[in-house]
């Protein structure tokens, strides 16, 4: 009898429905107007209901998932438990892990969303519960969460992180998310430099976006390469089972065969809709993305450049028209598959050494700050042809087919053999 308990809504008309259903005799319900990602409003409503200042369970049901992006999600989360005492308990349901669990939803949010901001909210979790098995409609892909308050935040502004050289996820970790692994696993190294949370989060969204872009092209079996400062540090780092960028760098840089850029292009408007990222350059031949509320500048920015890329068949060179950049062609095709971001493959070019040698010159192997890279990047020096089995031999002409756009099939067999050996060639690859 003596619970007390405070129902907020962003709508007035759903107050009244709660109310007029409770009746009269529901003296111990309280109800206020609010948007729960706005802790002055979510303060205000509590103040104004003339209810206690703390609580001792906090209900999210069916409603978070309609925040507008992940920041809103993070917001909300933070001022529900604000409105509670330590230990009090947080539960949350009808939250979509899948792009077919969205229906009217706005947001996705995955596992890792919530596991990482544990420590940033202060909060343990409790359970996941699978809602697939509530018979109430169709739940598949869709799961409930119960948090514990803590009381306990991190409050350091930055998180210190290891250089090039420094720790990889463990190779049996594939969806360990970014922020949980900087705050949890690396090394406190005396003199290393710091990098602030915020960008680790930012790396954290961008993971997703990287992944949802992946996902989306190769349901159509189209590869996504990994390029310049990201190949370089991919290069350096090793093959590891699970893509992990480089948290000191502004960037992570991304390049598909030019007639995919637009399949790229047609999915921001979704891009933005389910992460908040935002297009802040587009040209022909690049587009760049960037966090909710940032604009690709400052010691947090984190950006996506996506570039396409175009294949001179006659010449046998693969042209990057935004860095007016070029290489043999065989330097770069067959993309082969380097690593993984979740479930989904990212590739690296074919002779990655080879290639970054000709762009960065002979010590690229060895960190250094500097903008300089050659623009010719042919021949200096000459890439070994590669020696191909036939299933590479067969990929390799599948990913030359998205250069001229004809069927693998019916090319000229000896202009694809000039290619694979890095030759010239005055023969059409695809009949006329």
């Amino acid at each position: 009898n003596g619970v007390q308990i405070l129902g907020v809504d962003h709508s007035k008309k759903m107050i009244q429905t709660s109310q007029l259903a409770l009746g009269r005799n529901a003296s111990n319900f309280k109800a206020a107007v609010a948007s729960m990602e706005d802790a002055t409003s979510m303060q205000k409503a509590v103040i104004q209901s003339g209810s206690s200042s703390s609580f001792h369970i906090a209900l999210l049901i069916d409603s978070l998932c309609y925040m507008p992006d992940s920041q809103a999600v993070q917001q909300a989360i933070a001022n529900a438990l604000d409105l509670l005492d330590t230990g009090g308990l947080l539960v949350a349901s009808m939250i979509p892990e899948t792009l077919e669990a969205m229906q009217s939803c706005n947001t996705l949010i995955g596992r890792d969303v919530i596991i990482s901001m544990g420590g940033l909210l202060g909060y343990n979790i409790l359970n996941f519960t699978e809602m697939s098995h509530w018979g109430i409609g169709n739940q598949t892909g869709r799961y409930s969460f119960v948090l514990k308050k803590t009381g306990q935040r991190i409050t350091n502004d930055t998180v210190p992180v290891e250089g090039v050289s420094g720790r990889r996820l463990d190779s049996n970790l594939t969806e360990a998310p970014v922020l949980k692994y900087l705050l949890d696993v690396v090394q406190d190294v005396p003199g290393q430099a710091s990098v602030s949370e915020l960008k680790i989060r930012h790396y954290q969204e961008a993971q997703k976006v990287l992944h949802y872009i992946v996902s989306k092209l190769q349901e159509d079996d189209i590869p996504l390469m990994l390029n310049w400062g990201t190949a370089l540090y991919e290069f350096r780092a090793g093959t590891e089972s699970t893509f992990v960028p480089d948290v000191y760098d502004k960037d992570i840089d991304i390049t598909v065969f030019e007639q995919h850029f637009g399949l790229i292009l047609g999915m921001i408007p979704d891009i933005s809709r389910l992460f908040g990222w935002k297009e802040i350059l587009r040209k022909s031949s690049v587009s760049v993305l960037v966090p909710a509320g940032e604009r690709g500048k400052g010691s947090n920015s984190l950006q996506i450049d996506i570039y396409s890329f175009q294949c001179k068949i006659t010449e046998n060179l693969a042209y990057f028209p935004w860095d007016k950049v070029t290489f043999r062609l065989n330097t770069i095709l067959p993309l082969r598959p380097h690593t993984r971001i979740s479930n989904q493959t990212l590739y690296m070019p074919s002779d990655p050494a080879c290639m970054l040698e000709n762009l960065f010159g002979p010590d690229f192997r060895t960190p250094k700050k500097t903008s300089h890279f050659a623009h010719y990047a042919v021949d200096n020096p000459i890439c070994k042809a590669p020696t191909h089995d036939a299933s590479e031999k067969l990929e390799f002409m599948r990913q030359l087919s998205f250069c001229e756009v004809c069927d693998p099939l019916t090319m000229n067999l000896n202009a694809m053999a000039n290619f694979s050996s890095g030759l010239q060639t005055t023969a059409p690859l695809c009949p006329g």
